[in-house]
């Protein structure tokens, strides 16, 4: 094993390169989570950006061909609810993650590493 202490400032350098070519943010193909409707920037999510996805779908129209695109809910209504019940638990479970909550990561870990 290799501690932090260990590393010599030139193995920091040769690592600085590496570091620069990496993106800015992971790409939510990477780190969203599945919902049932299309969320951007999902690993970035705020408490305001929930309130205005919530607003947003609840103004969907029954005949919104975002809500029709789901694949067995046939009920507009149904969709709305389910989508947003999961978002909210992924956001909660996203912000115990940002807290370090060793409950949240123990969820993530079960859900993602051990399966």
């Amino acid at each position: 094993m290799i501690y932090w202490q260990d590393i010599k400032t030139w193995d920091l350098m040769q690592l600085k390169p590496r570091l620069k070519r990496l993106p800015r943010t992971w790409s939510d193909e990477i780190i969203c989570p599945p919902l049932i409707l299309d969320v951007n920037d999902f690993s970035h999510l705020t408490k305001e950006r929930m309130l205005e996805e919530y607003q947003r779908v609840m103004a969907l129209s029954s005949q919104s061909a975002e809500l029709k695109a789901v694949v067995g809910i046939d009920n507009p209504e149904e969709v709305k609810e389910k989508h947003l019940t999961v978002l909210l638990t992924q956001y909660e479970l996203l912000r115990g993650l940002r807290l370090g909550d060793g409950d949240a990561w123990a969820t993530v870990n079960e859900l993602y590493e051990d399966d």
